[in-house]
């Protein structure tokens, strides 16, 4: 059986869509947790009222608040199917969504899909969110756990499912991590892997002026996000050292990225620009998954300026 971890907080707007779509899967053996984190519009009354409704959906609301990651951890926990599936509560799931990841994941931790762009009102983009710059997912674990833990999660949790085996190494989540996804992505790296498909399993919804899925940037657009990201290497040391401690049994090959990781992280953090620059050179191509150069200045100068 699948299990699908929701999390809700001030979701009226959209979660019945969400819901509506969950229920209409091809994959019918599943069970839905939603975990709703004090949310005070009408987003509980609607959870339980599909709750009546499907045997198969369980809705609990939190004491307090516990956060994005938290929740979703508190969600999990709930689950009892061999196969686990996030869910956030504002996108849309295709009808083979649950049935495309668990086809997908075979002998590995994790199984992911490709999701297209939607506005705010449901409207679908041209773009996939596989086109943007920093989603482009390519190569053998050793890339991936390369590309996660240097630069960012193309990992999407939404469209993601991961065995439970996984998940219980993989949690509780450390304090400090911001994204549970990011996490989970390298736990599943360092085990037995992720198997990725580019084929289309959600709808993704984008809010706000961002919802044009114009995903282009330009070279001041690069030095502002090499500039913006602070709290990034915080957040990968406690990855690093996390990973070292619960997957002892991850391949040298693996191990030897996230020790490179953590020395360079560390060098961040210590403000050694000149050894941060010569990783980031060195491991360009690994690290922003590309064959092209063309923002190799205004990167290196982001971390000239800010380390």
């Amino acid at each position: 059986m699948i299990s699908i971890a929701m999390t809700s907080y001030n979701g009226e707007k959209y979660i019945s869509s969400q819901l509506d779509s969950i229920i209409g899967q091809t994959v019918k053996d599943f069970e839905l947790f939603v975990c709703d984190d004090c949310s005070q519009d009408n987003t509980y009354s609607i959870l339980k009222g599909y709750e009546k409704k499907d045997s198969r959906i369980h809705a609990f609301q939190n004491i307090s608040n516990l956060g994005f990651a938290k929740n979703f951890e508190h969600a999990i926990q709930l689950c009892k199917g061999d196969y686990v599936a996030l869910c956030d509560q504002d996108d849309i799931w295709r009808p083979n969504h649950l049935e495309i990841l668990l086809n997908g994941i075979k002998n590995k931790d994790a199984s992911v899909g490709n999701s297209q762009i939607m506005d705010g009102t449901g409207t679908l983009k041209e773009n996939l969110l596989s086109d943007g710059d920093g989603y482009f997912v390519d190569g053998n674990d050793n890339d991936k756990m390369f590309r996660v833990l240097f630069y960012g999660n193309p990992f999407q949790g939404t469209s993601a499912m991961y065995t439970r085996e996984l998940l219980e190494k993989a949690l509780p989540i450390p304090a400090g991590v911001e994204y549970h996804d990011a996490w989970f992505a390298v736990c599943a790296l360092a085990s037995k892997g992720i198997n990725y498909t580019f084929e289309t399993i959600t709808n993704y919804r984008i809010h706000g002026n961002n919802a044009s899925g114009n995903h282009k940037t330009s070279f001041i657009d690069r030095l502002k996000i090499t500039l913006k990201r602070n709290g990034f290497k915080t957040d990968r040391l406690i990855f690093c050292e996390e990973l070292l401690e619960r997957f002892p049994g991850a391949n040298e090959d693996i191990k030897d990225i996230i020790y490179k990781a953590k020395d360079f992280f560390e060098a961040r953090k210590a403000g050694n620009k000149i050894k941060v620059l010569g990783y980031s050179i060195k491991y360009y191509k690994k690290i922003y998954a590309t064959n092209s150069l063309k923002y190799l200045f205004p990167r290196c100068l982001g971390i000239l300026i800010k380390g």
